[in-house]
């Protein structure tokens, strides 16, 4: 369910957004900002993660009064975050975040964000996050302007004068890696207000009437999915949806052909 697409020519989509990325597609802390401007604001600005609650709760897991997390989004303390089975690089790890308006995950206390991958993704992989230097530069930044601090947690021998974008995973730490280089990725956005939305039943999808049990195919992580909201003719309307692993009707339930008639 998730909208993945692959970008044959970063430049020429950076170009369609605006015409100011002809001539600094390279200079990361100059476009992305602007990228993440244009129809996201909300997006723009520090992220909220708070070390006395980052903890992991997933929206699936738990209701929560005070915001839930996106579908395939995961909640962290304040946040939500997405981690990928796809590997991109990292422009196209940007773009997929994007496309499910996110960013690669960025975060106030990144001590306390590489113990959390650490302890539920080991450091045998690496994950593309948001941070990046120029190509002609020694400090690398995030997409909001922030400087990486003095006490960031490198693994041994890190950063180097290789790679220019930041990865998380590796033997326990951040490594700058080269940005063409596929790896998984992480993916990052606030809470959305008020409580998970529930499944809406009957839902017609693909000529399907769920009815009993949520959809089981179309999601990229192959977990059962439905509908949240719906049009009068009980059609699914794209883009509303929600992870249902511990909805009562999952299971081998009854999918009826839909009656065209």
């Amino acid at each position: 369910m998730g909208r993945h697409f692959t970008v044959l020519n970063v430049a020429s989509v950076f170009v369609t957004l605006s015409p100011l990325f002809t001539s600094c597609i390279g200079n990361y802390p100059t476009f992305l900002p602007l990228s993440y401007r244009i129809g996201k604001p909300e997006y723009f600005g520090p992220p909220t993660t708070d070390q006395a609650t980052l903890e992991h709760e997933t929206t699936h897991h738990h209701s929560h009064q005070d915001g839930h997390c996106p579908p395939k989004f995961d909640r962290v303390g304040s946040d939500c975050f997405y981690f990928a089975e796809e590997k991109r690089n990292w422009w196209n790890s940007m773009l997929a975040c994007w496309e499910d308006d996110a960013r690669l995950a960025t975060f106030d206390d990144p001590h306390s964000f590489n113990e959390y991958v650490l302890q539920t993704h080991g450091e045998d992989q690496l994950f593309w996050v948001g941070g990046k230097r120029e190509y002609n530069g020694t400090a690398f930044e995030f997409p909001v302007g922030q400087e990486v601090p003095l006490d960031f947690p490198w693994s041994h021998g890190y950063p180097d004068s290789i790679g220019h974008c930041l990865a998380i995973g590796y033997q326990g730490g951040f490594v700058n890696d080269v940005c063409d280089q596929h790896w998984r990725y992480i993916c990052h956005t606030p809470l959305l207000e008020g409580p998970p939305p529930h499944c809406q039943f009957p839902f017609i999808w693909r000529g399907g009437w769920y009815t009993e049990a949520c959809a089981t195919t179309g999601d990229v992580d192959g977990i059962p999915w439905c509908s949240t909201k719906t049009d009068e003719q009980h059609h699914h309307i794209p883009g509303n949806w929600k992870h249902c692993q511990n909805e009562p009707w999952v299971g081998h339930g009854i999918v009826y052909p839909q009656n065209e008639d």
